[in-house]
């Protein structure tokens, strides 16, 4: 697992203009070193200051990860996979779950970074 700290650029957005935020990302990765210098590599090109920090995680809660984005290692030559949601009904809400981690190495050859959680602050 590997959590990003970084700042999100401003942009348009429905409300008109989104000022620029902090972002707290946590990422599930294979562990070898090198998809985690890969990882870090691309991370860091997204947004200049971003400060990654991974950590082992057990296997058991990597298997029950749930991607809410899934990124293919630009060097796999996999095209970019966005999770299939499903939609239910509970009472008046509806409940929206996303596919888990081996959907998504299954649809980048094995190469993905799955986005599990982020959180935003604006600045």
């Amino acid at each position: 697992t590997c959590f990003v700290e970084a700042e999100e650029a401003g942009r348009v957005g429905p409300e008109g203009v989104q000022a620029p935020r902090n972002v707290l990302e946590e990422w599930v990765v294979r562990g070898e070193r090198e998809r985690l210098r890969e990882f870090r590599a691309w991370r860091a090109a997204q947004s200049g200051g971003a400060k990654v920090r991974c950590t082992a995680r057990s296997a058991e809660s990597t298997e029950r990860a749930v991607c809410l984005e899934c990124v293919p290692n630009a060097g796999a030559g996999a095209s970019a996979f966005s999770p299939v949601a499903n939609v239910a009904v509970f009472g008046s809400e509806l409940v929206m779950t996303f596919n888990g981690l081996p959907q998504c190495l299954a649809n980048t050859a094995g190469s993905g970074y799955c986005k599990t959680g982020t959180v935003a602050v604006p600045m």
